[in-house]
């Protein structure tokens, strides 16, 4: 997971984005990264989840993980 990111980006010095190399945008909750890393990871191992092109991966929420899809993306 992390080999693809190439950014790490501090916001509002509460909480740190992601940015892979593919220019997606992951954000992680203030509190309780590694466990949002964790579950990310799983996804993407099971689903593939950042294989699918989606502009947005928001961990913020600990029950939920929501997306938002690339432009053009059907």
């Amino acid at each position: 997971l992390l080999a693809r990111v190439q950014a790490r980006v501090g916001v509002d010095e509460a909480r740190w984005d992601l940015r892979p190399k593919d220019g997606a945008l992951i954000q992680l909750p203030a509190v309780d990264q590694d466990s949002a890393l964790i579950r990310l990871d799983a996804l993407d191992q099971r689903e593939r989840l950042l294989d699918l092109g989606f502009a947005r991966v928001d961990l913020r929420t600990p029950e939920e993980v929501a997306v938002r899809p690339s432009e053009g993306a059907v």
